[in-house]
């Protein structure tokens, strides 16, 4: 039952809605809304990749700051950083700097022993570079013969053992058009002349490959893909051939989504597309990956972006993260405030209601998570807050799942 109420505040409106339906908790694991006691940041993190033991880290930010109640100083670091899994501690001889006018990392991956970062930067570990970079996995180092001219921001990065992919607000990469969407061929690194899907309208905003790798998913503000002198409406997300770029016959029917709308993050599985939506309405939401049409499942409201989707390891939860609840509207969910993390049950988007940890601070905040990360019984949550449930845990967090 969804009960919605307008009331005045000052000159703002704030809308209420309260969810009662739940999950039933028996088929889920516990979750912790305890936040862990992890290092963490003095700035904004927008973005997490993890290689085995080590967890990167991109944002705005110039320090990693103690585990709170704990001595020790801070460590120097700009825009990027590392966290080792075993021990809790910020990796000291992996500290490249992404530097530059209001410079900011947008965007990770990892392949064949390089993590590249996309953002906002003109320099990256010393050497020049566009926007657009790469950095050695052991010790951050500069890699040459990689310093691609992009011409706006890189939002998103998707990489494999052959190819990398980077989504933004470009237009161009080393004066060749790419209307906000390139790759690279790996392991040379040369920009790929057969990968050409355009996306016509606002910047793209996340890519992931489908559960075989076959097709990459995009989402983001846009609302036509151009192919061979046609175009095609794509309300926010698209799919298009992981070798080829042509784009697939598959699509979310007109509508659904909406127009304008801004697709922020999504997750594939083998049947399912999930996704955190949010410009004009604000929703997850989950689609049919299978065949020609997207068909949607569910869809779940909130009075803020969902700028971030996960699914924990065993399938139960499917984790949304966003500014709703931390900007100007207020939202109650099984009975409690929602303040930028729930997680819902993916078959149905059933709140579940277990989990609802309360960040701050609210009625302003208009980042909240950013990017979660899932490994094994945590979740790591990147984004912009100041505390978690009333504790001092700044833009970087980890919850634990208990054992039951």
């Amino acid at each position: 039952m969804l009960v919605r109420r307008l009331c005045s505040l000052a000159l703002a409106c704030l809308t209420v809605i309260s969810i009662l339906a739940a999950a039933p908790l028996t088929a889920h694991a516990a979750m912790s809304e305890q936040a862990d006691r992890t290092w963490m940041v003095d700035g904004k993190v927008f973005a997490l990749v993890r290689q085995g033991d080590t967890l990167f880290i991109g944002g705005k930010f110039k320090q990693l700051l103690p585990p709170r109640g704990e001595s020790g100083d801070p460590v120097s670091v700009r825009n990027l950083a590392a966290i080792d899994l075993s021990s809790g501690n910020p990796v000291a001889s992996w500290r490249p700097r992404a530097a530059g006018s209001e410079s900011v990392v947008y965007a990770l991956a990892i392949s064949g022993g390089t993590v590249y970062a996309g953002g906002r930067f003109d320099r990256l570990a010393g050497a020049p570079r566009q926007n657009l970079g790469a950095v050695t996995l052991a010790g951050g180092e500069a890699v040459g013969g990689f310093a691609p001219a992009v011409s706006g921001r890189v939002y998103a990065l998707l990489a494999s053992q052959d190819r990398l992919y980077a989504g933004g607000a470009f237009g161009r990469v080393d004066g060749r058009s790419r209307a906000k969407l390139a790759a690279w061929d790996l392991p040379s690194r040369s920009l790929t002349q057969a990968w050409r899907p355009r996306a016509v309208g606002g910047a793209v905003r996340d890519l992931e490959f489908d559960a075989t790798g076959g097709t990459v998913f995009i989402a983001g503000a846009f609302d036509t893909m151009a192919q061979s002198g046609s175009t095609f409406s794509r309300e926010s997300v698209a799919r298009v051939d992981a070798q080829t770029g042509a784009l697939s016959a598959w699509k979310i029917p007109d509508g659904v989504v909406g127009d304008p709308q801004t697709g922020w993050d999504l997750l594939a599985t083998a049947s399912r597309l999930h996704g955190g939506f949010g410009r004009g309405p604000n929703f997850a939401a989950s689609f049919d990956a299978t065949g020609t049409v997207g068909t949607r499942f569910w869809r779940f409201s909130v009075v803020g972006n969902v700028q971030a989707v996960e699914l924990s390891p065993g399938g139960s939860r499917l984790y949304l993260g966003g500014h709703f609840g931390l900007g100007r509207l207020q939202q109650s969910v099984c009975g409690r405030n929602l303040r930028g993390l729930i997680s819902v049950d993916p078959a149905t988007g059933t709140p579940i209601c277990d989990w609802v940890p309360q960040l701050a601070p609210f009625g302003s905040n208009f980042h909240g998570p950013w990017d979660l990360e899932a490994i094994g019984d945590k979740l790591w949550v990147a984004g912009g807050w100041r505390t978690i449930g009333g504790q001092l845990q700044r833009n970087l967090a980890r919850f634990t799942v208990e054992e039951a």
